[in-house]
């Protein structure tokens, strides 16, 4: 039996369209899939599948957006807020035991920005670029948990948000290079998305739109 890419194919599904439209989307694709295996190869036909997640993505999407009703809407801001204190409730409980951990080393517990070394500044920033994708992925991941009905829609709007709040923080935050906060949205909604789809890629649902080769 020839499949899709399960994986991809989980991400649509994990979008939360409504039921008939989305086994509708899966089922064409799939069919359309076992014809280009057969014509072109699996790489092509897998390649093609790709292309055409991302087409479709949107309009699942929008599927979801639409059966939200004001119940969904209200779920949805309760995941986000949920996401946002579980999040902040670990940093504080990180930050609490690394600050717990100089006090008892003797070492200092305090640090300045090195903005009179320009290097120094920047590995620093790219530094924080790295772990704010780290971060990102968790809460795209927790997002992703408590949403479980569209828990990679939750992820996506949850990252949209998110994306949203750094653009306003980024044209505040004047103090920093520029560079740094054109990044810091783009990290965001790169690195909560993709927490949210590996959370659906350890779900693996079975209810795969199959079709016999």
């Amino acid at each position: 039996m020839t499949t899709p890419p399960r994986s991809i194919e989980c991400w649509l599904e994990a979008l939360g369209a409504e039921p008939g439209f989305r086994d509708s989307v899966l089922g064409d694709l799939a069919e359309e899939f076992v014809s280009r295996v057969d014509s072109d190869g699996e790489n092509s036909a897998d390649n093609w599948y790709r292309r055409e997640a991302l087409r479709v993505a949107p309009h699942l999407l929008w599927s979801w957006m639409r059966r939200l009703r004001v119940r969904g809407a209200v779920q949805l801001v309760g995941v986000m807020v949920s996401s946002y204190v579980t999040l902040l409730m670990l940093g504080l409980l990180v930050g609490g035991i690394g600050y717990g951990v100089l006090r008892i080393l003797g070492l200092p517990t305090e640090y300045h920005l090195p903005w009179g070394n320009a290097a120094a500044a920047s590995m620093l920033l790219a530094g924080s670029l790295v772990f704010g994708t780290l971060i990102s992925a968790l809460s795209g991941y927790i997002a992703s948990l408590l949403g479980n009905e569209a828990p990679l829609a939750s992820a996506v709007a949850y990252a949209v948000v998110w994306g949203l709040i750094e653009v306003v923080v980024a044209m505040l935050a004047s103090g920093f290079p520029l560079w740094y906060r054109c990044a810091m949205p783009v990290v965001v909604v790169i690195g909560t998305t993709a927490g949210g789809m590996l959370r659906v890629n350890r779900l693996r649902a079975p209810s795969s739109v199959a079709v016999p080769s």
